[in-house]
């Protein structure tokens, strides 16, 4: 019986020496198993990172900045100059993309807010923008304003959820000739890509009906497609030089850039607390390409007025902090300010700082200002309206009654006035904020277009341009 125990005890102790014995191997086989790919990623990660290139560094540090631009609905403007340059010596297409209609070129996130500049031609065409992050996250945008002649536009990305990474512009002398440049376009458009080359001109000339146009363009071999046109051209600190333009069809290999002190100059006519808002400051801000920040001009009744600061007047401070090289990280606070805060800036040639306070403007009707200024019965488009018509948009301002002088001009009851001077027009609160500026005595463009249908349903659109001078 005894015998029998301890067989049984012996049995039971080998069998749980071989358990013991199985559960020891198992574990090493484990851990080798864990490790190896531990010791590749190691590899992977130090192959990786000699791999990553000054180039790499630059666009992965840019690219949440760059988006992509579409629209789901081509219309046609073909009144500008400018479209007619592009038309005739640049490439210039749209092309369809399988997910939501056209592609038309890539932006530049300049605030956190949801700011983005491109081409003026890469939104010309546009009825509808959607903008594409490179998270592959969508938003709708609005065109806030363009400058066709300089060929650089505004725009706004709608009910923003979230802060966007924004990019910086370089100092407006810092570019050498022969150094990299990349232009990047937003990889979620059919077209985005991402192209290397050098800066290969500064300065150059771009000549329109025999006049000088642009004098200071930047000239590269960097390949500007219908993707990034719009998107930004950057050096290997991932700053951006400028704005990708066109490449010219009769010199291949030869791509052109609107530099980053035009752009800044352009949007400080935009980037402004009247512009965005009741208030009023009354600085119009500008850089000369030194990188110093001046007063380009002081609106009348304004608190820079009653300051008495003139133009011409260079900004050392505001709020403690020099701006200077940085007109757009300037204006980005100045579209901050608040009614009631006051704002210290201190201003070359004068010992005190000057204290500005910002101040709420009242806002006039449109429609009023509107017939007493340019003789013009205005209306807001209705949703119920936009769909009776069919119009290309979803908001808008429709003209219901004008004078014979603007009949006989081509302008016609049931047009969209579509901008005024540079700011698009979405409602009669737009024209207000224009037309409440009393510094328009040498004249304001008026932008019309008028909608007709073929037959077969297909609809285009007419542009006129009228000049108004307002009483």
């Amino acid at each position: 019986m005894s015998s029998q125990k301890s067989r049984l005890f012996f049995y039971f102790f080998i069998i749980l020496f071989s358990f013991a014995l199985f559960l020891i191997l198992f574990s090493r086989n484990q851990t080798k198993r864990t490790r190896q790919p531990r010791e590749e990623d190691s590899f992977s990660k130090e192959e990786r990172e000699i791999r990553r290139t000054p180039v790499v560094r630059a666009i992965e540090k840019v690219l949440p900045s760059v988006v992509n631009l579409s629209t789901s609905r081509i219309i046609d403007r073909r009144t500008s100059l400018w479209y007619r340059d592009l038309s005739k010596n640049f490439e210039r297409t749209v092309n369809p993309r399988p997910d939501h209609g056209y592609s038309i070129g890539s932006g530049s996130i300049i605030d956190s807010s949801g700011l983005i500049v491109t081409s003026a031609h890469v939104v010309s065409q546009a009825s509808k923008i959607l903008v594409t992050l490179n998270s592959g996250v969508m938003y709708h945008a609005l065109t806030l304003a363009e400058d066709v002649e300089n060929d650089i536009a505004l725009l706004q990305i709608l009910n923003a959820r979230e802060p966007f990474q924004v990019i910086q512009g370089i100092h407006p002398g810092d570019m050498m000739l022969g150094e990299t440049t990349i232009a990047v376009g937003n990889p979620y458009g059919l077209d985005g890509t991402i192209t290397v080359g050098v800066l290969s001109g500064i300065g150059r000339s771009l000549v329109r009906d025999n006049r000088v146009v642009f004098r200071d363009l930047l000239q590269t071999d960097t390949a500007v497609y219908p993707g990034n046109s719009g998107g930004p051209l950057i050096n290997l600190s991932g700053r951006m030089l400028g704005m990708n333009m066109a490449v010219r069809r009769d010199a291949p290999g030869i791509g052109f850039a609107i530099p980053q002190l035009r752009l800044e100059n352009t949007l400080a006519n935009w980037m402004l607390p009247e512009y965005f808002s009741s208030q009023s400051l009354g600085i119009v801000p500008a850089m000369k390409s030194d990188g110093t920040v001046y007063i380009r001009k002081v609106l009348p009744g304004s608190p820079a007025s009653q300051a008495e600061l003139k133009e011409g007047m260079e900004i050392e401070s505001f709020q403690s902090w020099n701006p200077h090289g940085n007109l757009l990280e300037f204006l980005r606070r100045l579209i901050r300010v608040q009614t009631g805060r006051p704002l210290e800036f201190r201003i070359a040639g004068r010992r005190e700082a000057v204290v500005l306070t910002p101040i709420s403007v009242q806002q006039m009707d449109g429609s009023l200002l509107a017939k007493f200024k340019l003789s013009l019965s205005l209306e807001e488009l209705t949703p119920a309206l936009v769909k009776a018509l069919d119009y290309p948009f979803d908001t808008g301002v429709v003209v219901t009654d004008l004078p014979a002088t603007l009949s006989t001009l081509g302008v016609s009851r049931g047009d969209l006035l579509i901008k005024l001077g540079q700011r698009m027009i979405y409602n009669l609160n737009d024209v207000a904020r224009v037309l409440q500026d009393s510094s328009l005595s040498q004249g304001i463009p008026a932008y019309f277009i008028q909608v007709k249908k073929t037959p077969e349903g297909k609809v285009f659109l007419r542009e006129r341009r009228i000049l108004f001078r307002p009483r």
